[in-house]
């Protein structure tokens, strides 16, 4: 039923067409359906409009979210699973052991950003930051605009695997972020 499948890498390109011929399978099989599968995919790269994500001046952008100018900033953008206490614990873990290798007065932030939430979806993470000593290294966001939390991060940390999130490498490195992100045939295709 599809007239044109669009991948991003060649590795996206096998997963999809592996997809499609078990589909294929599972509904011949079961069904005694012939499925036709796509006779046309077409590869469109992933790409950051550079209008929007650039390099800017870090001060204005931290300035922009009320932060530290002195401080690093790292950025950490998910799904909206990122709200979740138990998805991030590993993540809190190896920000709470990168705290102890900083003086105080030059500890980081940590700028958890996901999608835009239901009002009190993340009180529990927030809660849970609160609780453990953490609020004033942690700011919860699902507003400020991308470019902003590009332009004030001075790396991003990218732990979810998924093809829509490739856009985000993407922008970061049109920001000039240097990017942490899973080794993954799509990532790495993008992270050269």
């Amino acid at each position: 039923p599809y007239d044109l499948i669009i991948y991003s890498s060649p590795d996206q390109r096998a997963n999809l067409e592996q997809s499609c011929k078990a589909t294929a399978d599972w509904l011949s099989h079961d069904y005694g359906t012939n499925v036709d599968l796509p006779v046309r995919f077409q590869q469109m790269g992933a790409g950051a409009d550079t209008d929007i994500f650039q390099p800017r001046d870090r001060r204005v952008a931290r300035e922009k979210l009320s932060m530290s100018h002195d401080r690093p900033v790292i950025l950490m953008i998910g799904p909206s699973r990122i709200w979740s206490t138990v998805f991030m614990m590993p993540y809190l873990r190896l920000f709470i052991a990168l705290l102890k290798k900083f003086q105080h007065d030059q500890q980081p932030c940590l700028i958890i950003r996901g999608p835009k939430t239901p009002a009190g979806e993340t009180r529990a993470l927030d809660t849970f930051v609160k609780t453990i000593g953490l609020h004033e290294h942690i700011m919860l966001n699902d507003s400020a605009p991308l470019p902003t939390l590009f332009n004030a991060s001075d790396i991003l940390i990218h732990g979810s695997i998924g093809a829509s999130e490739e856009a985000f490498l993407l922008q970061a490195m049109a920001s000039g972020v240097p990017v942490i992100a899973p080794d993954v045939p799509d990532y790495r295709q993008i992270i050269r």
